[in-house]
């Protein structure tokens, strides 16, 4: 290890490599949480967006920490080379869709299209995950994929809604 300033507060400390102490790079994340919090507030689709306006549009969010909240959303994504979503469509949960998204095709060498969102709904993602569980894609390690028809799946939320 080796002692030198912070570049933001220039007081000593030990780092490996760091340019920030400790103190700084909180206060830093905390920070680039709460823009990025505003940023996907502000990023919500409105009840007239549709999923084909938000494939076309390039957000330039950051990644989302993805850390469920009471708030979260409940969304159905597909890859985009699949239309019909016979590869599977995935069911899951966010604070920001849209940051879970480009999160998700930073892995994957594909796009994702959303289908669906269901904001305030994502408390019900594991209901809807076990009513679905005999449709769930075995092929990978993935456990929020399913092999079932979007209406299927639009039926199953529904139900879920009502319980």
């Amino acid at each position: 290890m080796v002692s030198d300033l912070c570049s933001h507060c220039e007081r000593n400390f030990r780092h490996n490599g760091q340019r920030y102490c400790r103190d700084c790079r909180r206060d830093y994340n905390a920070r680039y949480r709460a823009q990025n919090r505003a940023r996907c507030a502000a990023a919500q689709p409105t009840p007239s967006t549709t999923a084909s306006d938000m494939s076309d549009s390039e957000p330039t969010l950051p990644l989302a920490d993805t850390g469920s909240t009471s708030q979260d959303a409940l969304y159905v994504l597909r890859y985009e080379f699949d239309p019909c979503g016979t590869m599977g469509l995935k069911i899951g949960r966010a604070a920001c869709v849209d940051a879970r998204v480009r999160q998700l095709e930073a892995s994957h060498n594909f796009r994702l299209i959303v289908l669906a969102t269901f904001p305030g709904l994502g408390r019900l993602e594991p209901r809807v995950h076990s009513l679905l569980s005999k449709s769930r894609a075995n092929e990978g390690r993935g456990r929020e994929w399913f092999r079932a028809p979007l209406d299927n799946v639009l039926h199953t939320i529904a139900l879920a809604m009502r319980e």
